[in-house]
């Protein structure tokens, strides 16, 4: 009987544990103690914040919770610091780059192709409509593009052409893409900092 009661006792620790709160649970403003990151988990939506000594970082989007877990979807508009790339099957092969407002980035743009063979070509600029030709049956295998910072891209088909959307870094903002914060019954964890339900901590 006494080594039933003390797995019966053990049970009740794994499942308290174990137990997942629902989304109406986790509505509410979370924030570090040091004051620093602050989330605000509405019924479908968040609003971020994390003050530097220079700028404060912010981003808005929409929230879900799976298997025990949150993860943030920010808005488009909050991109930054990364590519979008947009593979077209077209007769003519070329690269267009473009800056956030689809506007063309035209000669500044340093492009380098890596060949499947493994070579890479030698750097190309843009023209003043955003475009580099490439020479037919070359079949590409990676794009690196370096504006304002170095992207890279590896192409899905070497024989596509390729719009590609530059999003500059910009301290502003944050982007979310589908990130996941680990959830505590008296926290979340998220970007490196515990963040305390307030009222809670």
């Amino acid at each position: 009987m006494k080594e039933l009661k003390v797995i019966t006792f053990f049970m009740m620790i794994i499942t308290s544990c174990g137990t997942t709160k629902n989304s109406s649970e986790i509505f509410g403003k979370y924030k570090s103690k040091d004051g620093i990151s602050e989330i605000i988990l509405h019924k479908d939506n968040f609003y971020y914040t994390q003050k530097g000594s220079l700028y404060t970082s912010k981003s808005e989007g929409v929230w879900s919770l799976k298997d025990g877990r949150i993860l943030l979807k920010s808005n488009k508009n909050f991109k930054d610091n990364m590519i979008e790339v947009n593979e077209i099957n077209d007769t003519t092969q070329y690269i267009k780059v473009l800056d956030l407002y689809d506007k063309p980035i035209s000669n500044v743009a340093n492009v380098i192709l890596t060949y499947e063979n493994g070579t890479d070509s030698k750097p190309f600029f843009t023209d003043e409509k955003g475009i580099i030709s490439i020479m037919p049956n070359q079949k590409i295998e990676s794009i690196k593009i370096i504006y304002l910072d170095t992207f890279e891209y590896d192409v899905q088909n070497g024989n596509a052409s390729y719009e590609v959307k530059v999003y500059p870094d910009n301290l502003d903002k944050k982007y979310f893409n589908n990130e996941q914060i680990r959830l505590n019954q008296r926290f979340i964890f998220l970007e490196g900092s515990k963040l305390y339900k307030v009222g809670d901590n």
